[in-house]
């Protein structure tokens, strides 16, 4: 049982982030972009998109004082996102830079 929710979140988030260290800017969407991009290949793009811009806006709520919802649901889809991230560079081999994904992406 995890009993602060809100903080394990950020803290998978961290690990999120720290995949796409030079993002500063337009953090949500740019890290939902990448993300979509790094996971082209075992997950479809415009659903992974959705799915970070959620996740990260509860992120936001918990970083913030906002409370999450009640049940794991933000939890288990923010966990599910870090996961997503780590399966997509096991089938790469590697973790591309964020140049490299945008040059994907316009390909």
């Amino acid at each position: 049982m995890i009993m602060h929710r809100g903080s394990s979140l950020l803290h998978i988030w961290q690990g999120i982030e720290a995949l796409f260290p030079d993002v500063r800017a337009e953090i949500s969407f740019r890290l939902s972009l990448l993300i979509a991009q790094l996971a082209k290949d075992v997950a479809r793009r415009s659903e992974t998109y959705q799915r970070c811009r959620k996740s990260y806006d509860h992120r936001s709520q918990a970083a913030h004082g906002g409370q999450l919802q009640k049940g794991p649901e933000a939890w288990v889809e923010g966990w599910n996102l870090l996961c997503l991230c780590m399966k997509a560079i096991m089938a790469r081999g590697n973790l591309p830079n964020e140049q490299d994904l945008i040059g994907e992406a316009l390909i």
